[in-house]
């Protein structure tokens, strides 16, 4: 943000993380309240946090997000529903393991910072995969991935009953959410983990969603919807332009709103001038 910026400013939200210094108002520092709160409902599930940890969120408080780096955002997420049962549970029944396939249970440290990370080993040729119901049209399929050694591996991500993309998932040592976005029509869609090796590949967090990505939502015995939510803020008096950064696309508003909503996805900032 800019000197200019701030001069020009009537008010800032930003999700800095520090306390309130003059026109920028942090909305997580309540000791420190803005010309105009911001109206949170909904949300829930999931955020990455500044260390980089996949974190619980509470629902219609804002979620403050770091998917890219040091970088802070407010969240702003559609209803969304994992339907895999047991997200993180590979040993449960729902999960089919192929005739080689071993899962170690809490093997090593997760995402979320706790020992909750599976190891799986196969023959090369084998994995696990979960089928659910019919699912018609765009459906994304996602899951932690990291080498059990550092030793980069490379596991096939698919579909288990109607395969139209093979993704070829390049494991290496850091821990990445590997994703997988396609429509197989009417087809009973599931996430299926394949051509794991001896040495094997340490397994989080599965997820298997309508349409786009979203953030993880853990699930155990049943799948589970997180809410929609939503962010807004009564439009500070005397503003005629609101400048936002929305997934690094910078925007103006010259027509303003009585109240400000800020739209799906990653806000940087919001400016009113």
């Amino acid at each position: 943000m800019t000197e200019a910026q701030y001069n020009a400013a009537i008010a800032i939200y930003h999700p800095t993380g520090g306390k309130k210094v003059g026109k920028i108002y942090d909305i997580r520092d309540t000791d420190n309240t803005a010309p105009n709160d911001l109206v949170v409902t909904g949300g829930g599930g999931t955020r990455i946090n500044k260390s980089g940890l996949v974190e619980s969120t509470v629902l219609d408080e804002p979620k403050i997000d770091y998917s890219f780096g040091n970088v802070p955002a407010f969240l702003i997420e559609p209803v969304r529903t994992n339907f895999l049962k047991y997200s993180n549970d590979l040993t449960n029944e729902a999960w089919t393991k192929q005739s080689t396939t071993t899962v170690t249970a809490n093997f090593a440290t997760a995402p979320d910072g706790t020992n909750t990370a599976s190891k799986v080993t196969a023959d090369g040729f084998s994995g696990f995969y979960y089928l659910r119901a019919t699912i018609t049209g765009i459906v994304s399929r996602s899951v932690w991935l990291k080498s059990v050694d550092g030793t980069p591996v490379t596991v096939v991500l698919k579909d288990p009953t109607t395969t139209v993309t093979e993704l070829q998932c390049s494991v290496t040592s850091v821990w990445k959410r590997f994703v997988l976005v396609e429509s197989n029509g009417a087809s009973s869609s599931g996430i299926w983990i394949d051509n794991i090796n001896a040495t094997g590949v340490l397994v989080w967090g599965a997820q298997l969603e309508q349409t786009d990505l979203s953030s993880y939502i853990p699930t155990t015995t049943v799948a589970v919807t997180r809410t929609a939510s939503a962010v807004s803020i009564a439009t500070p008096s005397g503003v005629t332009q609101i400048e936002e950064k929305v997934n690094g696309v910078v925007n103006t508003i010259t027509t303003i709103p009585t109240t400000y909503s800020m739209k799906e996805g990653s806000t940087e900032y919001v400016i009113f001038r």
